[in-house]
């Protein structure tokens, strides 16, 4: 499984640092906003506009582990609120579905810090995440009137959504001194679909903007 390779990668990449290199770690604290949709394909092929960009937030903590001058490891814990927005129409009925899914987040970035001035650094990531879904909630409006909300049930059953998600991370962004700003993009890998029927993939995406400090520890 990807995500047990994951965290055998974390453990490998812990064990690896010496005791010496954490005497530089850093812990942060972080928040910001995200767009998060969904990626649809339907028997190999993509269901194009079936979804929209949804708006929502995540604050978590992280841990950076300085390797060397110009590079770190980072693992975090997050809150993240994913999903999306889809509209449709049904006879005379036009139907806004706003799907609304809480996951806790566990990445590990693996970044490099470029130094562009006495106390500015451009920084760069990859990485990736495993999530786990803790709650979430539909609410649709028909015709701009009526309103419906029902909650999002996680588990392994038909009309539920898987529990696991996981995939890779990229991001980019600056540091000045305890300060730093990240853009980034979740694009998960993990069919979160319990539909066996017609071959159904549905995917989390996800692009974060971040603002974060760190405590500095030296």
């Amino acid at each position: 499984m990807i995500q047990k390779s994951i965290l055998k990668l974390a453990l490998a990449a812990f064990t690896f640092i010496s005791v010496s290199n954490l005497a530089y770690s850093q812990i942060s604290i972080s928040g910001g906003v995200n767009l998060a949709t969904l990626n649809s394909e339907i028997m190999n092929e993509p269901v194009d506009d079936a979804f929209n960009n949804i708006t929502g937030f995540h604050a978590g903590v992280s841990y950076k582990i300085k390797v060397g001058e110009l590079f770190s490891i980072e693992p975090g814990v997050n809150f993240v609120r994913k999903g999306t927005i889809q509209e449709y129409s049904v006879e005379t009925i036009d139907v806004k579905s706003n799907v609304r899914m809480n996951y806790i987040d566990v990445p590990i970035y693996f970044n490099v810090h470029i130094p562009v001035g006495d106390r500015v650094k451009i920084l760069g990531s990859v990485g990736e995440y495993v999530g786990i879904g803790v709650s979430g909630c539909v609410t649709e409006t028909y015709n701009d009137d009526e309103e419906q909300e029902w909650d999002i049930e996680f588990g392994g059953d038909d009309g539920e959504i898987q529990t696991i998600d996981f995939g890779l991370t990229f991001g980019a962004g600056l540091s000045f001194d305890n300060l730093f700003f990240r853009a980034s993009y979740d694009l998960g890998v993990a069919n979160i679909s319990n539909y066996d029927e017609d071959d159904t993939f549905i995917n989390n995406r996800n692009l974060k903007f971040t603002l974060g400090y760190r405590f500095m520890r030296k």
